[in-house]
C-alpha cells in the first residue's frame, strides 16, 4: 500500500469469432482495463451497444425502490425480451392510471362547482336576465381574479367565493360564482376567468339540477373504483418486478460493459452488426492495462480457455497516464477513500493514505481528547462493525458512516489515549496514579492531577497544548518533506531532488525544528528562561541582539540558521530554471513561464513556513474549546443541584452530549484533522492527478444498485 502496484501495458489481438465469450472470460477475471479508443467517424457504432443502452434505459424506468437481492442468471436476449415486455406493460398501466387520475380530478371539480351552484338556481330563475358563471380556481389566485373581474366589469357583477376541499387533488381550490346581467357581461366574465387559469362549469343546465349532481357523484364513485383497481394492478406488477430486477440489472450491466469494451478496440474493417457473435473474418486489436502480478495469470487462463486471443507486453508511452491501484482491505479502504476525495495518487508515488491511518485519528484525538467521549465513539464503531451486514445501505449519509466504521474506531482509541493523557473524563478530572507533586518525582503518564485544581491550571494546560501542537506539526510536516525526497529519488528526478525538495527540507527543518528544539530545551532545563515568543521575534527582527539568551552560543546558532534559510530562497528560485535553460530542456517561449512558476512556488513555500506552522495551533484551540464546552455542560446540568435534580436533568445532559459534543464537536474535529492532512501534510509532497484502475468486471457498483 506504500506505492501503487506495478502496471503493465499490453497489446491485445482478438479474433472476431467468439469475441463476446472472450470478453466474458476477461470480465470474470477482473484484471484488465482496456484503454479508451474513440471510434473514428468513418466507423459505424456497435449496434449491440445501442441496444444494451436502450434496454438499460427501460430498466431504469422500471426501478422501484428496494428489490429482492436474489438474482437468477439469464442470457441478455432473454432479459431484454422480458424487460421490453414489462416496460411496455408498465408504461401502459402508468399512462392509464395518470389518465384516470386526471379524469377523476376533473370530475371532482365539476361536482364541487355544481354542488355550490345548486343553492343559487332559484334566485337566478326569478330574474330572466340574471346570469351566473360557475368556475373553480387555485385558492391563492382567488383574490386576484376577484379584483380583475370587478375592474373589468366595472363593478357590474357580484362574486361569491367558497373554499372547497378536494379529496383527490393536491392543490387547494376555491369555487367562484359570478352574477352578471346579460349575455355580453357573461361572455366577458368567462374570458377573464379562462385567462387567469380558472376552469368554467360548461354543462350548467344539466348539472345545476339535483339529478345532475347525483349523476356526477355516481360517475365520480365509478371512476374512483376504476382508479383503485388500476393502482392495485400496478402494485402487483411492481411486486413481480422486484423479484426479477436484480437479475435483469446484472445481465444488462454485463452486456453494456462487454459492448463498451469491444467498442474500445479497433476492428480490421468498419462494420455494422446486430450481434457480435455473428461476425466473420473480423479481427480486433487494442491496448490494455494490467497489474504486473496478473500478467502470467492472464496468459495462462486465455491459453486454456480461448482460441483466437493473444496478448503481449508493450512499452508504456511517455504521454500516457498509468492507472493507480492499491490492494485494500476493509480497514484501509476508508482511509484510501478520504485520500481519493482530495485526489487520486499519481502512479507509483508514495500513498499518503498509509500515513493517514495513524495521523488522522491521532490529530482527531488530540483535539477531542476525553475518555468518556472516546468510550462512546468506541461503542458506536464496535456496533457498526459487528452489525455492518445487517443494515440497509440505501441511506447515503448512514452509508458514509458505515464505510468509515474503522476510521471511527481508530479515532475513538486515539480519543481515549489523549483523554488519559489530559486526565479528562466528561468535564471532570481523573487520576491514573497518585499525584507526584509533593514527592517531586515525574508523573508516570500524562498530566499530574494536581494541576486540574491549581489556580494557574488554564495557563499551564494552554502552554502544554500549544507546544505539543507545534511538535506534532513539526513531525507531521517533516514526514511530508522526507516523502518528497523519496518520491524524487524513486522517479529519478535529480533536478527536483536537489533544486526543490532538498532546499525545502533544509529550510523547513531549520525554521520549525529550531522552535521545537527551544520547546524541548525549556522543558528539560528547569532554570527560568525568557519567553519563546520573544526569542523567536528577536531572532528574525534583531538577529545580532543577544538579549533573550537561553543557552551559550545561541547568537551564533541563530545567525547560522537564519543565513541558511535565506540561502535556500535563491536556491529554490534560481536553480531549476537555470539548469533547465543551460541544458536546453525548455524552448525559448517557455522560459518566462518557467521563471514565473519557480517564483510562485518559492513564494508559496515561504508563506507556508508560517501559515502551515500556525495552522497546527488549531489542535490546541479546538482541544481547549472542547474541554471548556464539556465543563460548562457538566457544571450547569449534572454538576449542579442535589440528587433529584441530577436524576431529572440526566436525560438532557445525555442528549446534549450526543448531539452537541459527540455530533457537532466531533464533526468539527474531523474537519480540522482533514485540513491538516490535506493541506499542511499533502502540500509537502503530494502530486495527485492519477487515474483509478478500473478493470473490466461484472460486479454491480453501489451507484448502479442504489441510484434512483
Amino acid at each position: 500500500m506504500l506505492r501503487s502496484e506495478e502496471m503493465c501495458s499490453i497489446a491485445l489481438y482478438l479474433n472476431g469469432n467468439g469475441i463476446r465469450s472472450t470478453m466474458d472470460d476477461l470480465g470474470r477475471m477482473d484484471i484488465i482495463q482496456i484503454k479508451k479508443n474513440p471510434v473514428k467517424k468513418s466507423q459505424t457504432e456497435n449496434v449491440s451497444l445501442k441496444n444494451a443502452e436502450r434496454v438499460e434505459q427501460q430498466l431504469a424506468y422500471l426501478k422501484i425502490g428496494a428489490f429482492n437481492e436474489k438474482a437468477a442468471e439469464m442470457s441478455f436476449d432473454q432479459a431484454a425480451a422480458e424487460i421490453t415486455k414489462s416496460y411496455k406493460k408498465m408504461v401502459d398501466l402508468r399512462h392509464n392510471e395518470k389518465d384516470l387520475r386526471a379524469k377523476k380530478a376533473h370530475l371532482e371539480e365539476e361536482y364541487l362547482m355544481a354542488k355550490e351552484a345548486y343553492h343559487f338556481v332559484e334566485d337566478v330563475n326569478r330574474g330572466k336576465s340574471i346570469r351566473f358563471v360557475t368556475c373553480i380556481v387555485e385558492r391563492d389566485k382567488k383574490f386576484l381574479i376577484k379584483k380583475v373581474l370587478r375592474t373589468t366589469m366595472k363593478r357590474n357583477c357580484y362574486v361569491k367565493m367558497v373554499d372547497v376541499e378536494s379529496k383527490y387533488g393536491t392543490i387547494p381550490l376555491s369555487v367562484f360564482i359570478v352574477y352578471v346581467y346579460g349575455d355580453d357581461p357573461e361572455r366577458r366574465a368567462k374570458e377573464v376567468i379562462r385567462t387567469m387559469g380558472g376552469r368554467i362549469l360548461e354543462t350548467e343546465k344539466e348539472t345545476r339540477t339535483l339529478h345532475g349532481i347525483l349523476e356526477t357523484k355516481r360517475a365520480l364513485r365509478e371512476i374512483g373504483r376504476s382508479h383503485r383497481e388500476m393502482k392495485k394492478e400496478i402494485a402487483v406488477n411492481e411486486g413481480c418486478l422486484r423479484e426479477k430486477y436484480k437479475g435483469w440489472l446484472q445481465t444488462v450491466s454485463k452486456e453494456r460493459r462487454i459492448c463498451e469494451a469491444i467498442n474500445s478496440l479497433e476492428s480490421s474493417k468498419a462494420v455494422s452488426f446486430e450481434s457480435v457473435d455473428d461476425v466473420r473474418d473480423v479481427y480486433y486489436t487494442g491496448e490494455a492495462w494490467i497489474r504486473a502480478a496478473d500478467l502470467g495469470r492472464l496468459k495462462a487462463a486465455t491459453s486454456r480457455r480461448t482460441r483466437g486471443f493473444y496478448c503481449e507486453e508493450i512499452k508504456t508511452r511517455a504521454d500516457e497516464t498509468v492507472p493507480t491501484h492499491f490492494r485494500l482491505n476493509e480497514f484501509t479502504r476508508g482511509f484510501q477513500n478520504i485520500t481519493n476525495v482530495f485526489g487520486i495518487p499519481k502512479y507509483q508515488e508514495i500513498n499518503p493514505a498509509i500515513f493517514m491511518v495513524f495521523t488522522f485519528p491521532f490529530m482527531f484525538g488530540a483535539m477531542f481528547g476525553d475518555v468518556c467521549h472516546g468510550l462512546i465513539l468506541l461503542f458506536i464503531s464496535s456496533y457498526m462493525i459487528r452489525n455492518f451486514n445487517a443494515y440497509d445501505h440505501n441511506c447515503g449519509v448512514f452509508q458514509i458512516l458505515l464505510e468509515g466504521r474503522y476510521i471511527v474506531l481508530c479515532c475513538s482509541l486515539a480519543t481515549i489515549w489523549f483523554g488519559l493523557l489530559y486526565g479528562d473524563f466528561a468535564g471532570t478530572s481523573i487520576a491514573l496514579f497518585r499525584s507526584q507533586f509533593e514527592t517531586g518525582r515525574t508523573y508516570p503518564f500524562g498530566i499530574d492531577p494536581i494541576w486540574h485544581h491549581a489556580e494557574n491550571s488554564m495557563t499551564f494546560t494552554n502552554s502544554l497544548k500549544m507546544k505539543m501542537s507545534l511538535i506534532i506539526g513539526f513531525i507531521h510536516m517533516s514526514t511530508g518533506s522526507v516523502i518528497s525526497l523519496l518520491n524524487a529519488r524513486h522517479f529519478q528526478d535529480t533536478l527536483t531532488f536537489y533544486a526543490v525538495a532538498l532546499p525545502q527540507f533544509i529550510a523547513f527543518g531549520l525554521f520549525l525544528g529550531y522552535l521545537v528544539f527551544l520547546c524541548l530545551y525549556k522543558w528539560l532545563v528547569t532554570v527560568d528562561h525568557p519567553s519563546l515568543v520573544e526569542v523567536l521575534i528577536g531572532m528574525y527582527t534583531d538577529p545580532f541582539n543577544n538579549t533573550n539568551q537561553m543557552y551559550s552560543g545561541q547568537l551564533y546558532v541563530q545567525l547560522f540558521i537564519l543565513a541558511v534559510i535565506l540561502l535556500c530562497v535563491p536556491w529554490m528560485f534560481f536553480s531549476k530554471p537555470l539548469f533547465s535553460i543551460l541544458r536546453h530542456r525548455v524552448k525559448g517561449d517557455q522560459i518566462l513561464d518557467l521563471w514565473i512558476n519557480s517564483g510562485i512556488h518559492t513564494i508559496e513555500f515561504g508563506l507556508g513556513l508560517i501559515s502551515n506552522t500556525s495552522s497546527y495551533l488549531r489542535l490546541w484551540a479546538v482541544s481547549l474549546a472542547h474541554v471548556q464546552l464539556t465543563g460548562v455542560l457538566h457544571q450547569f446540568t449534572i454538576g449542579a443541584g442535589g440528587i433529584f435534580y441530577k436524576v431529572a436533568i440526566a436525560p438532557v445532559y445525555a442528549l446534549a452530549t450526543l448531539l452537541l459534543l459527540i455530533g457537532l464537536e466531533g464533526l468539527s474535529s474531523c474537519l480540522h484533522a482533514l485540513r491538516l492532512n490535506w493541506i499542511e501534510f499533502f502540500s509537502k509532497f503530494y502530486t495527485g492527478g492519477g487515474e483509478k484502475f478500473d478493470p473490466l468486471g461484472f460486479e454491480l457498483t453501489y451507484d448502479e444498485i442504489h441510484d434512483e
